[in-house]
């Protein structure tokens, strides 16, 4: 029934289809033209993250960027004997990554994008994947079972020898102590059956002390020897040294008898034990002999007399230059006897002769410096303060230069 002329209210419905057909030609074509991004792209390598499962299987993770999807597919290759791809498996998923289980081989994926019609939106280009077989490292035996950081050397290679030490396993060692950084090789060698590994190692900013060598296959297995050590090449050093080392006499009654400003007949004998040996220096003792011949002419007569001066010393050394250097600090005491103490007249009349007897302090600095081995040169410098029952003490300063070994 006609109402006024008026048109029926069914023309509203025929609006609302025209719109939902409108919208929907809309979205086809914004989704047609999401399948333009395809993309080829070059093939990239890539390594998968895994986990154990409780049944022992290897379960390796493939991931990927989020895209506008509304499901993915990933299409799995595998390399064949031959050479040539073949489809391995296809598998869909919701999420932006992908567990599975692949036996050892080499592999590639892309991800195919799907939109709400199920048509492919995007492809990606192939990823590379090589999923080793889990095979556990064995070390049998490493050399050198030690580095001495005083052999002089700024790299050392650490050989291992034993099983499925596969190519491209990774090697570090790493001290015994807490929060100790592992320390990456220069470089590694491998040899082809899987029982030689060779790694180069920086010297620099090792610590003394025991190691671990960590071995990691790259199937995620890996193996932790024990047995490396950080130490020097001897426990203990026994340096020994002799030299000319000529007086000078500073003050006290003792000298102004002689009163001789220089005497340059003298000579010295080191002999050192280093028995705590540390990276900031090593500490021990020593004990020094020193002799001069402290005569005197005058024109009235010759005043004679040896010196002799014996200290035993505490003694701290210091290396430098990768263990080719050393100075030495050392402070100590002893006693310095003067002997044949005698006046010789020119008339040919003589005095007895005798001996003076004084306590000494010492204290003096050395630097070494080693040529050859154990054989190094020497230079030093000495203060000795004798200690005088009566008058003035005596003091002096003594220079020396030598050569010497440590044993």
């Amino acid at each position: 029934m006609k109402r006024n002329g008026s048109l029926p209210r069914t023309s509203v419905p025929g609006k609302t289809v025209l719109l939902c057909f409108i919208f929907a030609a809309l979205t086809v074509g914004a989704l047609s033209g999401q399948e333009a991004e395809n993309t080829g792209g070059e093939e990239q390598n890539y390594t998968p993250e895994y986990r154990i499962d409780d049944d022992g299987r290897i379960i390796q993770t493939l991931t990927w960027s989020r895209s506008n999807a509304y499901y993915y597919e990933v299409e799995i290759q595998r390399r064949n004997e031959a050479g040539t791809w073949e489809t391995y498996t296809t598998e869909r998923t919701e999420e932006i990554f992908l567990e599975i289980s692949l036996p050892p081989g080499m592999y590639r994926y892309r991800i195919l994008s799907y939109n709400v019609l199920g048509r492919v939106a995007a492809a990606s280009g192939w990823t590379g994947v090589r999923i080793y077989p889990a095979r556990e490292p064995v070390v049998e035996d490493f050399i050198p079972a030690a580095f001495h950081v005083d052999n002089h050397q700024e790299e050392f290679t650490l050989t291992l020898r034993g099983q499925d030490l596969m190519d491209e396993a990774s090697v570090y060692i790493i001290a015994k102590v807490e929060k100790a950084k592992p320390i990456e090789p220069l470089s590694t060698q491998h040899s082809e059956d899987g029982t030689y590994l060779s790694a180069v190692f920086s010297a620099a900013g090792l610590t003394l002390g025991d190691y671990d060598i960590v071995i990691t296959n790259p199937g995620g297995l890996r193996t932790v020897k024990e047995g490396f050590a950080v130490s020097f090449e001897k426990p203990v050093d026994l340096p020994v040294s002799l030299g000319y080392a000529p007086f000078l006499p500073l003050y006290g009654g003792l000298f102004k008898e002689y009163d001789n400003p220089f005497y340059f007949l003298g000579f010295y004998g080191r002999f050192s034990v280093l028995p705590f040996k540390r990276l900031w220096g090593n500490i021990g003792g020593e004990l020094n002999a020193r002799f001069a011949d402290i005569t005197t002419k005058d024109e009235r007569f010759t005043l004679n007399g040896q010196l002799l001066i014996f200290t035993l010393s505490a003694l701290y050394q210091r290396w430098f230059r990768d263990y080719t250097m050393a100075v030495n600090f050392r402070v100590g005491g002893g006693a310095a006897p003067v002997i044949n103490m005698q006046f010789e007249h020119n008339d040919g009349s003589s005095s007895e002769r005798q001996i003076a007897m004084y306590v000494s302090l010492a204290a003096g600095v050395s630097w070494q410096w080693y040529i050859w081995r154990g054989l190094f040169l020497e230079v030093g410098l000495d203060y000795v303060q004798f200690i005088a029952a009566s008058g003035t003490p005596p003091g002096l300063m003594q220079a020396s230069a030598g050569m010497g070994w440590r044993f």
